[in-house]
């Protein structure tokens, strides 16, 4: 019998088909265990649509459809004594099936669904943002609630933003504005944020093969470096009022005080503040000098500082006090401020006994004002991301920090350069032998020419960059073509323009690799071997130790047994080559202290600062 007095097909339909999809998933799920689970949503809807299909057909050929037996399970109900419960039961059974049937559907579907759309959106523009080591994570955090800002259209991000870390802020910072910026290592920047404008001048002088640059804004109000210490310093030291730098650096002058900064080597902060300390001995005299000493040996003793100065204040509750009487930071203003109201450190209040004083001539103090400069490179036609570039500028200038207190005096490029004369005249004397690799295998082409004349710019970068109280040597290894020793090209002496001249005219004579071995080891350990411990061997190579008429693990054994007595030299391997710094190098280093590998494809510049900020 297809239909009852009166009843409809569609009325059939509307009344059992929940039952009837839960007769249709047992059928599904053994379809989906056959040909996974993931298609079971596709096999439910196909096993419900046939049973319809069968159904209307039959009831268009007057049989009893279908959906007329699932019906007939209601019927049950109405049955005498036991049996009366039984339809029922396996009424509800079915529904409730069914109803499993179409949650487990969903819970499928829609992730493939969202995956779906999301595979039909278009790569978003790229937005590369570098940033000066101070500003990377604020800028990070900024990025990201830029890009939830901008919305989505049609499920599809409408910009991706990429910041990175900016070089140090010296001649490096050159190769981001010309052909010699490593594109496998960092991209063209379309937005630089660095803490101060004093290097901005250095991108727009470059030439022709570089971007054409301007400043487009400030990421919040100028802010001036001050130091922050504990309110008890500044009055145990008299520091109360209006006080110079100069008063400052006496006050601090001890070997009870900590002093806390950006590192001196790789950031602005850091340099305008070795700037500001040095302010009153800034004389070639002895006295000076000695004092400028002296200040530098105070900085970061523990190692270096966070970068981001708001981490720095924040890290300060968790610091062990140590054999030090003074702990104090030179920060911007704003970052103290910001400390005080515990806006910057997870909303945790600062107590009163916590609170910081900052000191400092704040109106004559170099400032972090946060340049946002805008580039735009020749070969670089993407008009989405040039607009973007364009939006996040415009979003910066009205969500930086707002000013607090004096907005201090812009740093010059000159006065950088100056704290990066004195940072390097202040340090502790070195005494540099450097020795460079002549293996065959330096020839080889890298960005920039070969390994070897990679090897060479890096050393005369070194040279320049010691000061008269330093000594430098250089030496080759090995010292022929069949040798394994190294031997010396110019012995150490006092950098002068004549110990300069000859390291020159020593580099210029290696024009080209004539080695057929690198026997790397065993020329450490025979420099390792000779002279004193008060010195420092800067080992330039591809990293690769072959010797082959000496074993690598007796070797190996050599150069462990040079470098354990408390007599040997520091040693600092730069592998010049991209794969970087190989397992053995690695064991080398956790095996011996006073062995260390940098390397890790970076340019040479950026090893040459590695290498200046552990020494």
């Amino acid at each position: 019998m297809a239909k009852g007095p009166g009843e409809s097909w569609p009325e059939r339909v509307r009344e059992n088909w929940i039952p009837l999809l839960g007769v249709s998933a047992p059928v599904a799920g053994g379809l989906a265990a056959a040909g996974g689970v993931q298609r079971f949503p596709y096999y439910l809807l196909a096993v419900f649509a046939a049973l319809l299909l069968l159904d209307w057909t039959m009831s268009q050929a007057g049989s009893t459809g279908v959906l007329s037996q699932v019906g007939r399970l209601g019927a049950l109900a109405r049955l005498p004594r036991r049996r009366k419960p039984l339809g029922a039961a396996l009424r509800r059974a079915a529904a409730f099936l069914g109803g499993a049937a179409v949650a487990a559907a969903g819970w499928i579907a829609v992730p493939q669904v969202g995956s779906w759309a999301s595979d039909g959106c278009d790569p978003p523009p790229e937005l590369r943002v570098m940033a000066a080591p101070e500003n990377k994570g604020d800028l990070e955090r900024a990025a990201d609630r830029f890009v939830q800002e901008q919305g989505k259209s049609g499920g599809c991000v409408p910009v991706h933003v990429t910041v990175f870390e900016a070089p140090a802020p010296d001649d490096l910072l050159g190769e981001a504005f010309t052909g010699n910026w490593n594109l496998a290592q960092l991209p063209h920047p379309d937005i630089w944020l660095p803490a101060t404008t004093a290097p901005v001048p250095v991108g727009s002088e470059r030439g022709t093969r570089g971007p054409r640059l301007w400043i487009d804004g400030h990421y919040g109000a100028a802010s001036p470096l001050v130091l922050a210490a504990p309110q008890r310093v500044a009055q145990d030291h008299g520091l109360i009022g209006p006080v110079s730098w100069a008063q400052i650096a006496t006050a601090l002058n001890g070997k009870g005080t900590r002093l806390l900064t950006a590192d001196l080597e790789t950031t602005e902060s850091g340099l305008a503040g070795a700037f500001a300390l040095f302010t009153g001995s800034t004389g070639n005299d002895e006295a000076s000098r000695m004092r400028r000493r002296e200040l530098v040996d105070l900085v970061n003793p523990d190692g270096p500082a966070p970068a981001d100065p708001d981490d720095l204040l924040c890290g300060l509750r968790n610091l062990d006090p140590g054999p030090y009487t003074i702990t104090a930071a030179i920060v911007p203003l704003a970052s103290v401020e910001a400390y005080n109201s515990g806006s910057s450190c997870g909303g945790i209040p600062v107590s009163a006994a916590e609170r910081l004083t900052a000191l400092g001539p704040a109106d004559q103090s170099p400032a972090v004002d946060r340049p946002i400069v805008r580039l735009r490179w020749e070969d670089d036609g993407d008009a989405g991301r040039d607009r973007y570039a364009g939006r996040f500028s415009d979003w910066l200038t009205r969500h930086g920090p707002e000013r607090a207190g004096s907005p201090g005096s812009t740093l010059t490029p000159g006065r950088l350069a100056e704290g990066r004369r004195l940072r390097d005249e202040a340090r502790k004397p070195l005494t540099l032998e450097f020795m460079l690799d002549m293996s065959g295998t330096m020839n080889a082409q890298v960005p920039g020419g070969t390994l070897l004349a990679n090897a060479r710019t890096l050393i005369a970068d070194a040279v320049d960059r010691l000061g008269r109280d330093d000594r430098v040597g250089l030496s080759r290894f090995p010292a022929h073509s069949t040798g394994r020793d190294p031997s010396s090209l110019t012995a150490p002496a006092p950098v002068d323009e004549a110990q300069t001249g000859r390291i020159e005219d020593a580099l210029g004579r290696l024009q080209r690799a004539d080695s057929a071995t690198t026997p790397l080891y065993h020329a450490i350990a025979h420099a390792a071997g000779t002279g004193t411990a008060k010195r420092t061997l800067v080992v330039l190579t591809d990293g690769v130790d072959d010797d082959p008429r000496h074993d690598g693990f007796s070797s190996a054994r050599e150069l462990r047994d040079a470098l354990a007595g408390a007599d040997g030299p520091q040693v600092y391997v730069l592998v010049l080559k991209g794969a970087g710094c190989g397992k053995d190098l690695v064991a080398m280093e956790h095996a011996r202290p006073r062995f260390h590998c940098l390397g890790g494809g970076r340019t040479r510049d950026s090893l040459l600062h590695d290498l200046f900020s552990r020494l």
